[in-house]
């Protein structure tokens, strides 16, 4: 496909309309039925879409793949589906294999890096997310993610001040102030704690979880 046609399916993508890169793939495959980047897309826009469609993601995804066996982005697009579908075991392998064909590619350590908290490896989460942050510094997930990790290996400080750096480059992103917010609570700081619920959950008001804490984190201070 295009890269006119690959970038306005990105486009759509951010702007949560997969409905419109679903169709955009769709044409684009009853044209030319062996592209395997538009199959790979169409994994991603399937898992995306209100309603998603899981299974026939990890088919497109496969396709992709029979496709294009080297072809680094229909691995990773299998591996996205794959998490979603809970299958973790087949997620790592697949985001392995991605990592293998293209040792660059920075999402794939992102995704890599997430899958390695489900089982609990902290350690390999933590060296993940800093080669990931290598090629990709200014990655908004990550930089809140490294916080994360090194709050988990029992490293307070260094998570506060990652946490900071995080919101430094990236001061509108809910889950940093979020992220924030659970660090000051495990100082004792419940005030601060609250102002960064509460930015979070301004920036985001549908998030439940936001939400939630906040309201906690309130009931702990006043009760």
């Amino acid at each position: 496909m295009t890269d006119a046609d690959r970038d306005r399916v990105w486009e759509l993508f951010g702007i949560g309309r997969s409905d419109l890169a679903e169709k955009i793939l769709r044409d684009r495959l009853a044209q030319v039925p062996d592209d395997a980047m538009a199959h790979a897309l169409l994994a991603g826009s399937l898992r995306s879409g209100r309603e998603k469609r899981l299974e026939e993601g990890l088919r497109e995804a496969e396709e992709a793949i029979r496709l294009s066996p080297d072809f680094c982005y229909a691995h990773f697009a299998r591996a996205e589906v794959l998490h979603d579908l809970k299958r973790y075991e087949e997620f790592m392998s697949s985001l392995r294999e991605a990592i293998r064909l293209d040792p660059e590619y920075a999402e794939s350590y992102f995704r890599l890096a997430d899958a390695f908290q489900h089982v609990s490896q902290w350690d390999e989460a933590f060296r993940t997310i800093n080669e990931a942050l290598r090629m990709d510094p200014r990655h908004a997930w990550g930089l809140q993610f490294r916080a994360c990790c090194l709050a988990r290996l029992d490293r307070p400080h260094e998570a506060a001040i990652a946490c900071d750096e995080a919101l430094a480059v990236h001061p509108n992103y809910p889950v940093a102030h979020w992220r924030r917010g659970w660090l000051f609570l495990d100082e004792g700081n419940t005030s601060a704690a609250i102002g960064h619920f509460q930015e979070a959950l301004r920036i985001d008001p549908d998030d439940e979880d936001y939400r939630r804490d906040l309201y906690e984190a309130m009931k702990s201070r006043f009760f």
